[in-house]
C-alpha cells in the first residue's frame, strides 16, 4: 500500500497518540550528521517527564509537516 507523505504522517501521529512505538527512515540532510538521509530512526510516544537536554523531538508544523529538533 502506498500513502502520500500527508496521510503518512497521520498514521505516524495517529500511532503514536496511541502510545504506541514506530520506525521510520530519516528523509533529508537537515539533521546531519546526526541522522542520515535513509537512517532507521525509532519514534515513542512522547512523555514530557522524561525529555532530557540532547534528546530529539519531532513536532508537526502547522501545515502538518514532520519536524525533528535537539
Amino acid at each position: 500500500m502506498r500513502l502520500s507523505s500527508a496521510d503518512y504522517h497521520k498514521l505516524l501521529a495517529d500511532l503514536l497518540g496511541q502510545g504506541l512505538t514506530c520506525e521510520t527512515r530519516v528523509r533529508g540532510k537537515s539533521m546531519q550528521p546526526t541522522m542520515r538521509d535513509g537512517d532507521l530512526v525509532t519514534l515513542h510516544p512522547p512523555v514530557r517527564e522524561s525529555l532530557r537536554p540532547g534528546d530529539i523531538v519531532l513536532c508537526v508544523t502547522a501545515d502538518g509537516r514532520p519536524f525533528a529538533t535537539g
